[in-house]
């Protein structure tokens, strides 16, 4: 991933982390068998892909980012 893929992550992260009241994960939480379920509902950022582009006067990438939305 290159740099600019990273900032619009990192940007994303920020904002969802604000706005909701649920917390917001990078990776996927384990929870051991056994365990309570108490950290429900939550958002986890996905892996992201990037199709990069330039034309004569932009450089850029189209980007596709994955939101999970876990729940019970």
């Amino acid at each position: 991933m290159s740099g600019f893929e990273s900032d619009i992550q990192v940007e994303i992260f920020t904002i969802l982390d604000a706005g909701l009241s649920y917390p917001v994960y990078d990776e996927v939480t384990y929870l051991p068998d056994g365990m309570p379920a108490t950290n429900f509902p939550y958002v986890v950022i996905g892996d992201d892909t990037a199709i990069p582009f330039d034309s004569d006067d932009q450089v850029g990438s189209d980007l596709t980012l994955a939101l999970h939305v876990c729940s019970q």
